[in-house]
């Protein structure tokens, strides 16, 4: 039997070395089995030099074979398939009764997603199947032999994943604008087989098809829809845009493309001659700007440009006319016909059915567009400007392509998911941090690649005389690439400059921890996770100080800047970068935080740059932040992504809204001008994932390894919002309590309760002394901080008092709370503590403290140390003021007198209320003033304690407010010790 033409092909280059990867001609046939996969057989043979006939030919040759493959694979098709042996399967086993068919079954079953839900239910029935992975590509391939739909053109326009895996549509993301596209059938005269009709189009100046009735303009409007389709599925998302012109049906001849997103087609129609004469003249002015900006002289056109900067932002853009010249006046036909001509090198394609029997009208003649692009008669089934157009008109029979797939609704909805759904797009800047390493210097500026422009060059963080900025505001909504923008910046400048260049200050007011990473990098000076805002107010002020402190150094040497101090000197001084993610927060209320925060930022924006300080504030929407004008002015480098055009506009200025029209993740704009609309570049951020990140961090730690010679030691300062106080953290207490070396000394002690919210080396402590004031007031319901305070308090009093000191605690919590009952391991430190689980013996307890005091005023000296802690205060009813007699028991009249003259004689008290009601059924605002150290917690009323207090509460268990003479703001928030 003679051999056909494929297998020839096919055994001749075999022995030629290749396609070694398909073992049998079998294997061989079924790859290269359509009419596309013979034009690429095709360009292969012919660039290994083989002598093969004509594409047309060869094509023909090959679908003849092909159509003998295919009637085998029908054959073959007949046999069940995968997913056909689990319906009757499962069917027999009373499952999917819903189905009657199998046809209605695979409908319902028919993506990735839908065979998951299905291989979880076999499961669950106790099926005996394999992996997920292998059952999802075993249902999958059920669609290689029964396509769901019998439309004839299904298999040319079935979308990949409305009905076989993401892998497959994946594939999709890699084509490019089509050199050839598919129009139709082409039948050979005399014989019983056709081809696919397909035209250069990549190379061309559009499409024109030609009608004569009303039928053929019905043919025209299915056709360019089809090929609308065919082009939205060829190339990468988000880069093909559709514009419909169409005066004579208001849309209605592109019915088809209705429901596509706005960011595929174009949400408005040009159906009248003012929006047609606009909406060109716009794509005819983007023509040059395209080819000037993007293409310069490097590219030949928008096809090899996107090809080869796969970060690109430039669609291909496609004029979809119907029934020209309908709506055209002079003016609207010239710009029609500029489009036709140059358009396709800047990517601007038009495809138009034109109407033969319409008259002209405004003097022009629509033939003035003929024989630009391809074209085709439909009344005459014939082409026109084709190579070789009289052969193929004379031995070709042409179908034009009408019909749409029967799955339309799925391609568009998955094409809409597809333009909305955020890409991440690597760009490569290795070539500028390789084998530098900790080599740049930061005296005169940093320089720092975040990415690659438009024209594929490296764009960087410049920040220096040079660029003349030296603070940014980067700005982008959720998703946009904001936060993969700050690591760049972070990873990039630690592997160019060392600890000794640059140092970090990372505050992240996100919700979540995105600097928690960032704990070992060594450049890290400050690093505040999940901040509180009483931090960044503590950072601000550390960075003035620094200015200060900078300033006098820069005096010895008469130098008024970094880089002068650095040459004089002949020492190093890092610069500081100082990045705050979501910054609006420290802004967000109306307070003297605020206020405090605004005035110094102002401050470190107008003088750090002089002193090595630079800083970039992120944000998601500037809204209606309080940020000075001045500071704003500072603020020189703005870095934009996709967002609202409210926050465009306060971000860059109010003419320059371009990253409302961004679509893609890390899609960005730089601008060094103050946010004006001249000083735009765009650019993509280059992509770094959670791994990359960390391994980063790695290679940074073993540059610090390697080299020792680096000073990488310095002070660092630590928050993390989102981990509880460890006293293990506290040197000097957790020494004193491995060890037993506390001091005693009855006339004052410091105890510790908690870490510090703001820059801070010391843990912060309260001071209980012999003096007036010296109690302790908690006002919270926050239980487990109330216990851990009053325990390790207590656990620190008892090791510094002497011997005699007696101890109180009355631990009214209610016996089923779960907090009843902590503190008993008191016990274990001495014998003279008491416990009391009930308010009653307050009365006898003041009593005995009553004539203590009165013992302690007639004799001098040490009597050891008193301490009573009423937990609870509202449980004591006893004290309460007599509603009768408007006036206060006698015994409660003796605890105020307790808490006025006791501390000056070692009698002190921890008063603890849940909230401001609790703690005024017993105290009056006069009494207030007795406790000098006043701690407030998590509080459901925070504006009474406000007034009282001048103290804002906050809603977290884990932190608290210090009001005392030794806290170092007005208020000191901290993370308490829970108990030990």
């Amino acid at each position: 039997m003679e051999l056909s033409y494929l297998e020839k092909i096919y055994n001749k280059s075999k022995t030629d070395g290749y396609f070694s990867k398909f073992d049998t001609y079998k294997a061989f046939a079924e790859y290269c089995k359509n009419d596309e996969n013979f034009i690429n057989l095709h360009k292969f043979l012919e660039s290994k030099g083989y002598n093969i006939p004509t594409l047309n030919d060869f094509v023909v040759k090959c679908s003849h074979e092909n159509k003998k493959i295919r009637e085998d694979i029908n054959k073959l098709s007949n046999e069940p398939t995968y997913l056909e042996k689990i319906y009757d399967k499962s069917k027999s086993d009373g499952h999917f009764s819903k189905f009657e068919t199998y046809k209605e079954f695979i409908e319902y079953f028919k993506s990735n997603d839908d065979y998951i839900k299905l291989h979880k239910f076999l499961e669950s029935k106790g099926y005996k199947i394999p992996s997920l992975d292998e059952f999802v590509g075993k249902c999958s391939n059920h669609i290689k032999t029964h396509k769901v739909g019998e439309n004839k053109n299904t298999d040319t326009f079935e979308l990949p994943s409305a009905a076989i895996s993401k892998i497959q549509f994946d594939a999709i993301e890699k084509l490019k604008l089509p050199d050839l596209l598919k129009l139709g059938e082409l039948k050979y005269s005399g014989k019983e087989f056709s081809v696919a009709a397909l035209v250069p189009f990549s190379s061309s100046k559009g499409i024109l098809l030609i009608t004569s009735n009303e039928e053929q303009k019905k043919l025209a409007s299915l056709s360019m829809q089809c090929i609308a389709f065919r082009l939205m599925l060829s190339i990468p998302t988000k880069q093909s845009h559709f514009y419909i012109i169409d005066n004579e049906g208001s849309g209605q001849n592109f019915s088809n493309l209705f429901g596509l997103d706005e960011k595929i087609i174009e949400k408005e129609i040009w159906d009248d001659d003012h929006e047609i004469v606009r909406g060109l003249q716009e794509l005819k002015d983007l023509v040059p700007k395209i080819v000037s900006e993007n293409l310069t002289t490097k590219y030949a056109d928008l096809n090899e440009y996107n090809q080869q900067i796969p970060h690109s932002n430039q669609p291909f853009r496609f004029v979809m006319v119907a029934n020209y010249p309908k709506g055209f006046n002079t003016e609207a036909q010239n710009h029609l016909v500029s489009l036709m001509k140059n358009g396709p090198k800047a990517g601007v394609f038009v495809i138009v059915s034109l109407d033969n029997t319409a008259k002209p009208e405004f003097n022009f003649n629509p033939s003035d567009i003929r024989n630009i692009g391809i074209e085709f008669d439909i009344e005459y089934n014939s082409f026109n400007n084709l190579t070789s157009s009289e052969y193929f008109n004379s031995k070709f029979i042409f179908n034009l392509d009408t019909e749409l797939p029967s799955n339309l609704d799925s391609i568009k909805e998955q094409l809409n998911k597809n333009i909305n759904e955020s890409q991440k797009i690597s760009v490569n800047i290795n070539s500028e941090l390789n084998g530098k390493e900790w080599t740049s210097n930061s005296s005169k500026g940093i320089k720092i690649p975040i990415g690659a422009t438009i024209t594929n060059q490296p764009i960087f963080l410049d920040f220096s005389n040079t660029s003349g900025v030296h603070h940014a505001m980067i700005g982008g909504a959720t998703g946009s690439g904001k936060t993969v923008l700050q690591h760049d910046i972070i990873i990039n400048g630690a592997l160019l400059y060392s600890p000794e260049e640059l140092q970090f200050v990372l505050m992240d007011y996100k919700e979540g921890t995105e600097f928690k990473i960032y704990e070992s990098l060594p450049h890290v000076k400050v690093l505040s996770i999940d901040s509180k805002r009483e931090f960044g107010l503590s950072v601000f002020d550390f960075l003035v100080n620094e200015i200060t402190d900078r300033g006098n150094l820069f005096k010895e040497f008469n130098t008024g800047n970094l880089e002068g101090y650095c040459n004089a000197s002949g020492k190093k001084m890092a610069r500081i970068l100082v990045i705050i993610d979501e910054f609006q927060v420290l802004l967000s209320e109306s307070d003297a935080i605020t206020t405090k925060i605004a005035t110094l930022m102002e401050d470190v924006a107008r003088r750090g740059r002089s002193f090595g300080i630079n800083l970039i504030l992120a944000t998601q929407t500037l809204g209606d932040v309080a940020i000075n004008t001045s500071t704003l002015n500072q603020l020189g480098l703005r870095l934009a992504m996709k967002m609202p055009e409210n926050d465009c506009m306060r971000l860059l200025s109010v003419e320059n809204d371009l990253p409302k029209t961004f679509n893609r993740a890390g899609q960005a704009l730089y601008n060094a001008n103050q946010g004006q609309k001249n000083g735009n570049i765009e650019f993509q951020v280059a992509y770094m994932t959670d791994k990359q990140v960390q391994a980063n961090i790695e290679t940074i730690n073993n540059l610090k390894l390697s080299n020792p010679n680096i000073n990488t030691e310095f002070k660092r300062y630590i928050f993390d919002g989102s981990s509880n106080a460890k006293i293990e953290n506290n040197s000097i207490l957790a020494e004193n309590l491995k060890n037993d070396t506390f001091i005693i000394n009855d006339n004052f002690c410091s105890l510790y309760i908690g870490e510090p919210a703001f820059i801070q080396e010391e843990h912060i402590k309260i001071k209980i002394r012999k003096q007036q004031e010296s109690n302790v007031l908690l006002s919270g319901d926050a239980s487990n901080a109330t216990i851990g305070i009053i325990y390790n308090s207590y656990q620190q009093l008892i090791k510094q008092s002497s011997a005699e000191s007696k101890f109180y605690i009355f631990d009214t919590f209610d016996v089923d709370s779960g907090f009843s009952g902590q503190f008993e391991g008191l016990k274990q430190l001495t014998e003279n503590i008491k416990i009391y689980s009930k308010p009653k013996p307050i009365d006898s307890l003041i009593e005995e403290l009553t004539e203590e005091l009165a013992k302690r005023f007639e004799e001098e000296g040490s009597q050891g140390r008193i301490v009573v802690s009423l937990l609870n205060i509202h449980k004591f009813k006893d004290l309460r003021k007599d509603e009768d007699a408007y006036d206060f028991p006698e015994t409660t009249k003796k605890l105020f007198k307790l808490l006025k003259d006791g501390p000056d004689y070692g009698i002190h008290f921890f008063v603890h209320a849940v909230n401001y009601n609790g703690l005024m059924t017993l105290l009056e605002q006069k009494h207030l003033k007795e406790f000098e150290n006043v701690i407030v917690l998590k509080d459901e009323d925070p504006e009474k304690h406000t007034d009282s207090y001048g103290i804002k509460t906050i809603k977290v268990e884990t932190m608290a407010y210090l009001k005392s003479p030794e806290t170092k703001y007005t208020l000191d928030l901290f993370k308490t010790y829970f108990k030990t």
